[in-house]
């Protein structure tokens, strides 16, 4: 069996109370059937508390092709694959009972695509191109569930709001809008504290390049991974930085 990372593209932190969020699902797969033991705390340990541990859970093996250097859904899809092992099919309850966080990141890993929702929006947004580059494995990686477990909520409002209108540009169908959203959606994060400093770097970077349209973060503290929308390539560049470019075709969810 096999299970898709994933990348929020917006809608990280405000997914916690709800708010619209758009999470890709990206290879490489996560695995079952060799590799490191099951782990005990996050999704798995909630999951093994649901099972009640069962003695074929010792026996289980969970390939990360991250190697830990991740922030790409390690922890839901360890989770999601053994609750597959295990026959389970409530799948919403399930993920209710076991999520770190909103559980959006879940879900799309479970249905592949891009899933905005509760719903498959995989052609409208691979109409845009986007491009999106790895850099938790250069040491930025800020552990989700630590941050989240210190995070300020009262920081929720104005990140709703922008949100919001990351998620009017993505249906709008505009690549000058969602880029200006984008840089915005960015900007804010930064204002709030959310962005640690190389990727703040970075982006400015890349925005000063010819044809880039919008930059944008991804993960806890924006330091796993950055989005770019722009109407030239700019994958040199990201090479010459250490980047690792995701390769965004359609993943099915788990297999």
């Amino acid at each position: 069996m096999s299970c898709p990372g994933k990348a929020f593209f917006f809608g990280e932190y405000a997914a916690l109370v709800g708010a619209p969020s758009l999470v890709v699902a990206l290879e490489p797969r996560f695995t079952l059937g060799h590799g490191r033991p099951l782990g005990h705390h996050g999704p798995i340990g909630k999951l093994r508390a649901v099972l009640g541990d069962p003695p074929w859970l010792h026996d289980c093996l969970f390939f990360d092709p991250y190697q830990g250097a991740g922030g790409f859904g390690a922890s839901g899809a360890e989770a999601l694959l053994v609750a597959r092992q295990a026959g389970i099919q409530n799948w919403p309850a399930l993920i209710e009972a076991i999520k770190d966080g909103s559980g959006a990141d879940m879900y799309a890993q479970l249905h592949g695509g891009a899933w905005h929702n509760g719903q498959q929006q995989w052609e409208r947004f691979a109409s845009y191109k986007l491009r999106l580059y790895g850099v938790s494995h250069l040491g930025r990686k800020v552990k989700t569930h630590e941050h989240l477990s210190q995070f300020d909520r009262s920081l929720l409002g104005p990140i709703k709001k922008v949100m919001q209108s990351m998620e009017e540009a993505f249906f709008s169908g505009s690549r000058a809008q969602l880029g200006s959203t984008m840089m915005h959606a960015g900007d804010t994060l930064m204002e709030l504290g959310l962005e640690c400093e190389q990727m703040h770097a970075d982006r400015l970077f890349f925005q000063s390049l010819p044809g880039v349209l919008g930059t944008k973060g991804a993960g806890a503290m924006q330091s796993d991974a950055l989005w770019v929308l722009s109407d030239t390539s700019v994958d040199e560049e990201a090479r010459q930085r250490g980047f690792r470019l995701f390769d965004l075709s359609y993943q099915k969810g788990i297999l």
